[in-house]
Parts: structure tokens; C-alpha cells; sequence
């Protein structure tokens, strides 16, 4: 199966628990990283096939046309996987679907540098703090909570 005939569904059964997958369709529409990461495995598609048809080209005009296209690519590829690392997700099945595809990746699929890894580990951790922040009740507002009354010293 290529690339180009993977549906998002079945793209994130590959990379996400069952449970998580069933519950993604809402979560998908609420969270564009799972579009970010659509768009680099379409891009990295488009950068191998065109690999693929130079490497099967003798030297001459064509294959410095086809080298062309293939350098014009490769830099599509990794502008998009900047893009990749440092967009953070909105949700938990995000930051799932993410790691797991990110991990998938091969070193030319990456972005170009040698601390690309800590700058997604920084996003990810911004990530799950706003995500823990949005889940946060202030604690005045427990039931039974031992927090001091508004106005009282």
C-alpha cells in the first residue's frame, strides 16, 4: 500500500491504541496536528518517489531536471518536518499520535540539525502543560476543600 492511499483513520490505527482511535474523529477536527503529520508522511511520499525516478535516470538533462525536483522536495520535506517538531498538539491523542509517528520516522524524514529531538521534547512538555492546565480545577472550588473562603484572612 502506498503513502497516497492511507486514509487518516487508518493511518492512526497504525500509531495509536484502539481505544484512542475510536475516540480521534472528534479529536482530529479540534487538534491540526494530526493534519501536520498527514502533510509529512504525504511529503515524504512525494520526496521518495521522486528519488526513486532519479535513481532510474541515466546522467544527462533528465536527470538534472529530475535532481531538481528532488532537491525542491527534499527542502519542502524538511521545512514541513520543522513545522513537525515544533507545533504543538491540542490533545492527549495528539501528543500520541505525534510521538509515535515521529518515531517512526527515518533520519532523512527529520528535521536538519542535531538537536531537533530536544526541541520536540520541549514542545511535547508545553504541550501536556496546557492540556494539564485546561484540566485544572482551582482548589476553592472542590467539594470539601480545605481552602480558605474568599475574604477570609
Amino acid at each position: 500500500m502506498k503513502l497516497n492511499d492511507v486514509t487518516r483513520r487508518s493511518a492512526l490505527a497504525d500509531f495509536l491504541p484502539s481505544a484512542v482511535v475510536a475516540s480521534a474523529g472528534a479529536g482530529t477536527a479540534a487538534d491540526p496536528i494530526f493534519s501536520i503529520i498527514e502533510n509529512h508522511r504525504e511529503l515524504s511520499a512525494r520526496y521518495e518517489e521522486a528519488v526513486c525516478i532519479s535513481g532510474d535516470l541515466e546522467p544527462g538533462p533528465e536527470f538534472d531536471a529530475a535532481g531538481k525536483v528532488t532537491g525542491r522536495r527534499s527542502e519542502d520535506l524538511i521545512d514541513h518536518a520543522d513545522l513537525l517538531i515544533s507545533s504543538e498538539p491540542a490533545t492527549i491523542a495528539g501528543i500520541i499520535a505525534l510521538t509515535r509517528y515521529v518515531s517512526s520516522l527515518d533520519e532523512w524524514q527529520t528535521p536538519a540539525g542535531l538537536d531537533w529531538h530536544q526541541a520536540l521534547l520541549i514542545t511535547l512538555a508545553d504541550a501536556l502543560d496546557k492540556i494539564g492546565a485546561q484540566r485544572l480545577i482551582p482548589c476553592d472550588r472542590l467539594v470539601g476543600s480545605r481552602a480558605p473562603a474568599s475574604g477570609a484572612a
